[in-house]
């Protein structure tokens, strides 16, 4: 493979993946599943889950909601934990 086409599979592997992480959160907040199909899943899928799950909550559509945002999006900002730390069982 020449340089050029090596730069164009590099760069559609980024968009590809760019294209899935924009879409991977408006999937995890509309999917719905019980411990034993989460626990089930594999880690990366487990973790787009959480992610969905934690904009649904961090994310503020109402004055009310904005002391619980604020709260989640505080603890972890405060620990430090990834997405991958969060989805682990």
């Amino acid at each position: 493979m020449s340089d050029r086409q090596l730069k164009k599979e590099e760069l559609m592997r980024f968009v590809t993946i760019a294209l899935l992480f924009l879409t991977t959160t408006v999937r995890a907040q509309s999917l719905y599943v019980n411990y034993s199909q989460w626990a089930q899943m594999p880690t990366n899928l487990r973790e787009m889950y959480v992610a969905g799950a934690f904009d649904a909550v961090s994310v503020v559509a109402i004055p009310q909601q904005a002391i619980v945002a604020r709260h989640y999006n505080e603890c972890v900002a405060k620990t430090g934990l990834s997405m991958g730390q969060l989805a682990q069982p």
